[in-house]
């Protein structure tokens, strides 16, 4: 009877500490959010003046305020990542591997794949000349995601081009996982856990019959995580996701594969997550497995979850490009399930969002005979 009584009240006060945790995320969010405001202003007077914009502390405060820079805040991370890139006295090769990463992850959002390429090229040069396994390590990680990026989603492919780029992807995933094996800076194991888990959910989408490889995969993080990482460090999130695939495509489940996404979300609630990736790393992902699944309610019901998220950054350009991408997916959802209605109603509000985004030079192209049929 005690224990029944505890029940209820031990979960009341779990609940109030989740709370409780949330919002001291959120005030963290708005401090950041004023200090990187201020960050700027001091970097803007002092990069001014010639020896002050070459001493380490400007270069150390423009790192920090770069990557911690939200990623609606693209043109300023680009355009000031090249004072650091063209440092020729660089102390910290970590840092400038960071930025790279963040500077290939934006362009490949805007599609500038060429540009992101040379970036991509850069970093090589950079980690040849560095020789160090955690470099490496990064640098195969950036690489995989480009490859990703290029991929769109084509995991099931019969394509000659697409299969030989997904080959590609594991032969990198594999690199990215020996060197960071090798490594033994801090955040070594971290990331190997991280990108074993990516070569899992790499795995399952494309050939989810290796189901006990995959298993075996996901399990040997397991214990890594535990013992090198907080609650609610990013790959405990990444871990829950990745079972929440290998239920979806392997051993088709829906009641774990939800039990895994409220685990992930749980986590993410305690994070100070930007609601662009909260969309990309958890929306995005679910919504891709609810239709898997073929619940296509869920589906919908997430984008819709992600777009109104979206919605609430006026006038900000990654936010705008996501909402477009987000009604592009719903709209070949209910294409494909022959709901003309539903359809209609995702067309009618890409050409909302169009007119909204043609003073940025964003435009979602609907093919003219998917028009014609929905009209």
């Amino acid at each position: 009877v005690c224990v029944k009584i505890f029940i209820p009240i031990l979960n009341r006060l779990l609940w109030f500490l989740l709370m409780c945790i949330q919002i001291i995320q959120m005030l963290i969010s708005g401090i950041l959010i004023s200090i990187i405001r201020t960050h700027k202003s001091v970097l803007l007077h002092s990069g001014r003046d010639s020896i002050l914009s070459n001493e380490k502390v400007y270069k150390d405060l423009l790192f920090v305020t770069i990557i911690n820079s939200p990623k609606d805040q693209e043109e300023y991370v680009i355009g000031n990542c090249e004072k650091l890139f063209g440092d020729k006295d660089c102390k910290n090769p970590y840092t400038i591997m960071e930025l790279y990463d963040y500077v290939v992850y934006l362009l490949c959002q805007k599609a500038a794949y060429n540009e992101a390429g040379q970036y991509l090229d850069r970093a090589k040069l950079f980690a040849q000349k560095w020789k160090d396994n955690y470099i490496w390590g990064l640098y195969y990680d950036m690489l995989m995601d480009f490859y990703e990026e290029l991929l769109n989603g084509a995991y099931y492919s019969e394509d000659e081009d697409e299969i030989a780029l997904m080959n590609k992807m594991l032969v990198t995933m594999d690199k990215a996982i020996h060197y960071m094996s090798k490594s033994k800076h801090e955040m070594a194991k971290n990331l190997y856990a991280k990108y074993v888990l990516g070569k899992a959910v790499l795995i399952i989408r494309s050939m989810p019959e290796k189901s006990r490889k995959i298993k075996a995969l996901i399990k040997g993080t397991k214990k890594i995580i535990e013992q090198n990482t907080l609650d609610y460090a990013e790959v405990r999130s990444v871990y829950y996701m990745v079972w929440a695939w290998y239920y979806t495509l392997c051993e088709s489940e829906m009641k774990a594969v939800l039990m895994n996404l409220k685990e992930a979300a749980a986590i993410n609630a305690a994070r100070n997550n930007s609601e662009l990736d909260e969309v990309d790393y958890f929306y995005i992902p679910a919504a891709n497995m609810m239709c898997e699944l073929g619940d296509i309610e869920n589906t919908l019901g997430l984008l819709d979850e992600a777009y109104k998220m979206c919605d609430t950054h006026i006038d900000e350009i990654p936010y705008i490009r996501k909402k477009l991408d987000l009604l592009e997916y719903q709209l070949q959802v209910c294409y494909e399930e022959d709901d003309m209605e539903g359809s209609r109603k995702y067309l009618n509000m890409i050409d909302a969002v169009n007119q909204e985004a043609k003073g940025y030079g964003i435009c979602k192209v609907v093919p003219d005979d998917v028009r014609s049929e929905i009209e």
